[in-house]
């Protein structure tokens, strides 16, 4: 017999972007199992419940999250800056020669 317990977190960050403020969700589940002979089941649910309710995230694993989280947005938005001021080269340079 199996007993699955799931649990979903997000975090939402808020960014700006050339167009206006963007908000991002990430989703991460986290799911665990117990496996035991039916005979067995019903005296170690306990325990495994007892593993389950005493999991705790760590904090420092959330703080870096949230750094490289960071980094990747920033060059995001480089990258569209970058992208955006090629694009008004061009245009500038199409309406010159005609």
């Amino acid at each position: 017999m199996e007993d699955f317990t799931a649990v979903i977190d997000y975090l939402i960050i808020s960014t700006s972007s050339l167009y206006g403020p963007v908000q991002a969700v990430n989703w991460t589940p986290n799911v665990s199992s117990f496996r035991a002979p039916v005979e067995d089941f019903d005296r170690n649910i306990t325990a495994y419940k007892i593993v389950v309710a005493s999991r705790q995230d760590n904090p420092r694993w959330g703080v870096e999250y949230t750094r490289l989280a960071a980094t990747v947005t920033r060059e995001q938005l480089r990258q569209q800056q970058a992208i955006y001021q090629r694009m008004q080269q061009i245009h500038k340079t199409l309406t010159e020669n005609r």
